[in-house]
């Protein structure tokens, strides 16, 4: 499994065979698939690794890696091409890679290719479905509805209306052994706009055409179906928080004045989000870069940490009271003048303060663990280097 890695720094030697071990682990590759994704998406990864170095940010630093709706759309890919062994995997250059992948220059070009194949295999799909294949299982506002598929061939149909790769066998052993659950949501017309994956009662993946993130008012009607219906995770998809009193406030619709044990503000899927005044966090706090400002009488009776874009200097207002530490991937990121009661609170975290401090936030956090989420171009783009991915 060679790949060109001439040029790069050890440490970006290992950031590289720990970023493929880990997407390896994540979605469960085989060895087969494992050699795809080297001779791919790792291949393309160093490449970008050696014109990025040693850029900084101010000067146009771009994460060298996919973003993870691209890394799905290909990898689902290459996973149902190994699943069907297509010819193509057969035409091999001397180091035993097929010819189409060091083809592939970029991951644009990946994504057309797996578009182009995607799209061939949904047309074949042609038949209609019956009972058995598929199941309503809700009716929704404004005459949307829920739809439960329940065969292979309903997989297939949902890949060809919607451009993914629910279909041609990628998810047909999960679906037959009861792993996971993937339902369609459907407009008026019944046509399908969103596709969800449940992984035992939580919600795994919310997926629009071609992989894109669904559209705002689909995920609005979502959004009540996922809290009536139970479904875990929510929270990584529609922000909340609950209060001391146990109810459940939107991230974007807290009221002035509300008291929280802990709160984790940086589950925000690129959203902008502008706190009320008057916050009280009993305990900890995160404040992710989709905060548009530090609210005025914020307290903050534990740590608070503090994840900014990097390019936009955080304000600490003065009346902002803080009985722990402030916690930064670097001081820079916090605009002058602090507020004298502030800067002594302010700590530069370690690594290992980093990963022991989100983890630990808030362990019977109702977002279901504190995670960190990025549907943003410039959020991965910024994401600190020992932040969890």
């Amino acid at each position: 499994m060679t790949m060109n890695l001439k040029g790069l720094l050890p440490q970006d030697v290992e950031a590289l065979e720990e970023y493929l071990h880990g997407i390896y682990e994540e979605y469960d590759i085989d060895i087969g698939g494992a050699f795809l994704g080297r001779h791919s998406i790792g291949r393309i990864a160093a490449n970008r690794m050696r014109e990025e170095y040693p850029k900084t940010i101010s000067e146009g630093w771009h994460d060298p890696f996919p973003r993870r709706e691209v890394l799905r759309h290909i990898l689902d890919w290459l996973a149902v091409d190994l699943y069907e062994g297509v010819p193509w995997l057969g035409n091999t250059d001397d180091r035993g890679r097929p010819r189409k992948l060091p083809k592939c220059a970029t991951y644009e070009d990946l994504i057309r290719e797996a578009d182009k194949v995607m799209d061939r295999r949904n047309a074949q799909v042609a038949k209609s479905l019956g009972a058995a294949d598929e199941r309503c299982v809700a009716g929704l506002e404004d005459g949307y509805k829920l739809v439960k598929l329940l065969t292979p061939e309903a997989l297939d149909l949902e890949s060809r209306r919607m451009h993914h790769c629910v279909g041609h066998g990628a998810y047909d052993a999960g679906l037959a052994a009861g792993n996971h659950e993937i339902y369609s949501l459907r407009d008026r017309k019944g046509r399908s706009v969103a596709t969800i994956k449940i992984n035992c009662g939580e919600i795994d993946q919310i997926r629009g055409k071609r992989n894109a993130s669904p559209e705002a008012r689909h995920m609005a009607i979502l959004k009540q179906l996922a809290k009536a219906a139970g479904w875990k995770g929510r929270g990584a998809f529609w922000p909340y928080a609950v209060d001391v009193n146990g109810v459940e406030h939107d991230i974007d619709e807290i009221p002035a004045g509300t008291t929280f044990d802990q709160l984790n503000a940086s589950i925000l899927h690129g959203m902008s989000v502008v706190l009320p005044p008057n916050l009280t966090v009993l305990g900890n706090m995160i404040i992710g870069h989709g905060i548009a400002e530090i609210p005025e009488r914020l307290t903050i009776g534990g740590d608070v940490y503090l994840l900014t874009t990097r390019q936009r200097c955080v304000v600490l207002p003065e009346c902002m009271q803080v009985g722990g530490s402030i916690l930064t991937w670097s001081g820079d990121e916090i605009a002058r003048p602090i507020p004298a009661h502030l800067a002594e609170k302010i700590e530069e975290a370690p690594k290992t303060r980093k990963m022991g401090g989100f983890a630990d936030l808030i362990p019977a956090n109702p977002i279901d663990g504190v995670q960190f989420v990025f549907d943003d171009p410039e959020d991965d783009e910024n994401l600190p280097d020992s932040a969890p991915r």
